[in-house]
């Protein structure tokens, strides 16, 4: 099978989110596939002197191929007036053209299939859903998502409950949209036969952790109300955040001496901070995906027991909760 795969090089750079993990490793994936021919797409503004990708880039040594007009006006056209047809750039014998990403290409020459992680851009009942901001981005993606649920034989996403929104939202065939589980990688469970003693900690207390940054979507109002309680109870208990945050919680997270914002954390270092945190901390505001992990969890794992996959102190996973009689709306654990 011959597969061209368009990508946002930027988003692969390491260290990455977890969107961006996503599209190293389903790229990586397919191409280490003897069946499988993969070449990557991607628009030649990220292409370094010597003709590659970054070094920090895991795709860098993927065949590829290139567009010459800028990445950003160029998708602005595809999902605005459906051109330019991109089918001069892909190989006459090309079986699919893959993104791993959300994206609208106009492709006739193949068959077309791409990744939508979630729809929160038309949930209606998010603390958010009628700014402005949120209005103009549900407009932008109004423009090409139906279209590309409509005429695209296969939708990727990672949770069932983002598949049942695009059915119940967009009208989408469930036929079309596949689920395909992000997993978890084999460094986080050997993680559990690390040293505590020889590890390196983020805080020197004992601390819970937040994925994914201080981000209005991603509970951040939330956090900072845990962090003013631990202050009022005099808890020792810090909270330690991971990933990139918005700039208003930035300042906000200056004034808590209890939070600590490490930012974009390099693949090697998490496993070692999930191994030492005291409790581990989800905050889902936007009812989006569900963590599952690519193998069962030992029945140890599904208490607050200390013997977790993960080996966090404490665990428990979003699915106990949610599958409580009156599941909560909002999750912080």
């Amino acid at each position: 099978m011959n597969i061209v795969s368009y990508i946002h090089p930027i988003r692969t750079y390491l260290p990455c989110t977890g969107a961006g993990r996503f599209m190293n490793n389903t790229v990586l994936g397919l191409a280490s596939q003897d069946s499988i021919n993969l070449e990557l797409l991607f628009a030649s503004q990220w292409l370094q002197a010597d003709g590659h990708l970054p070094s920090n880039c895991p795709l860098r040594t993927l065949a590829k191929r290139n567009f010459p007009m800028p990445e950003n006006a160029t998708e602005r056209t595809w999902k605005l007036l459906s051109r330019p047809k991109m089918d001069s750039y892909i190989p006459r014998d090309t079986d699919w053209l893959f993104a791993p990403m959300e994206t609208y290409i106009p492709v006739t020459k193949c068959s077309v299939a791409i990744t939508i992680f979630d729809i929160q851009a038309f949930e209606p009942d998010l603390p958010w859903s009628h700014t402005w901001r949120h209005r103009l981005f549900r407009l932008k993606w109004g423009q090409w998502v139906r279209r590309a649920l409509k005429q695209y034989p296969l939708v990727f996403t990672i949770s069932h409950f983002s598949k049942r929104r695009m059915i119940e939202l967009l009208g989408a065939d469930p036929r079309k949209v596949v689920v395909v589980g992000v997993g978890v990688e084999p460094a986080y469970f050997d993680a559990a036969a690390l040293d505590p003693a020889r590890l390196t900690r983020p805080v020197e207390r004992p601390y819970t952790l937040v994925i994914g940054g201080l981000r209005q979507k991603k509970g951040a109002d939330y956090v900072l109300a845990v962090a003013d309680a631990l202050q009022k109870q005099k808890s020792p208990l810090q909270i330690v955040v991971a990933g990139d945050s918005e700039a208003g919680y930035i300042q906000a997270a200056a004034v808590h001496p209890n939070i600590t914002l490490l930012g974009l954390v390099e693949d090697n270092d998490l496993p070692r901070i999930l191994r030492e945190l005291r409790r581990c901390s989800f905050c889902l505001t936007t009812k989006g995906s569900v963590f599952r992990p690519s193998r069962p969890w030992p029945p140890a794992s599904r208490s607050s027991s200390p013997t977790g996959p993960l080996c966090p102190k404490s665990w428990v996973t979003p699915e106990l909760l949610l599958n409580r009689p009156t599941p909560p709306r909002w999750l912080i654990f």
